[in-house]
């Protein structure tokens, strides 16, 4: 049975409900939620940078934490273990939730997020050809192919019923890379990198002032660049 419902019924206007389930919120209340959760830090990251890089990567897994966390390791700040575990589930957290996204709606949640946008339309092109060729391996890989979000990866995973065991080692493994590339970035470059994190934070109100009004003027924009809708004659 689908997860939503739509009624029609005999009129002059076609009356819609679409019913709700208890699956369609224990799958989509979760990233509602975490995309919620990432706004509101951040304006709050900025000023954890330095003085406490291994928790913001825990609680926020940017790359600038995890590579302030790599150089407060080399500083011995924190024990290198640590840093490395700190952000994996904060970055794995969303994923399965796409996957069950993917699987649960299919090709309507790809075709809501390119209706009205251009370069959505383009991403979802990218990824099909990514994901067709390479299955599993666009997975692993998702956080390195440029222009195209992993996220689209993972709904597409999900659509096309990918084992969950294949879907998990994978994004598991691509994760593990992720961190330690930026860990170890961090822990090269050393206190250079300590520096800048406590600069960063030193004027974190501003560095959240300038993220917000960055964030706010290139959503208006996006807005503006996007065409306005053809209404049909008749």
């Amino acid at each position: 049975m689908p997860p939503m419902e739509e009624r029609t019924g005999a009129g002059d206007d076609e009356e819609r409900s679409i019913t709700v389930r208890r699956a369609d919120v224990l799958c989509l209340g979760p990233l509602i939620l975490l995309t919620v959760y990432g706004l509101a830090m951040l304006p709050v990251a900025p000023s954890l940078l330095g003085p406490h890089p291994v928790l913001l990567s825990a609680i926020y897994g940017s790359s600038s934490s995890m590579i302030a966390a790599g150089a407060a390791a080399r500083g011995g700040s924190a024990p290198l273990w640590l840093v490395c575990v700190a952000p994996i589930v904060i970055l794995l957290i969303r994923d399965p939730f796409l996957y069950w996204a993917g699987r649960r709606y299919g090709r309507r949640i790809v075709d809501y997020l390119a209706e009205n946008d251009a370069r959505w339309r383009r991403r979802m092109a990218r990824s099909e050809r990514w994901f067709q060729r390479w299955g599993a391996w666009a997975i692993a890989f998702g956080y390195y192919i440029p222009f195209v979000p992993a996220t689209l990866f993972y709904l597409a995973a999900g659509e096309s019923r990918m084992r969950i065991r294949t879907f998990v080692i994978a994004d598991l493994a691509g994760t593990l890379t992720w961190i330690g590339i930026h860990v170890g970035t961090g822990y090269a470059i050393g206190k250079p990198a300590t520096d800048l994190a406590n600069t960063i934070s030193h004027y974190g109100l501003w560095a959240a002032l300038a993220i917000i009004v960055v964030a706010v003027a290139w959503s208006v924009y996006s807005n503006l660049r996007q065409p306005a809708p053809v209404e049909a004659d008749g």
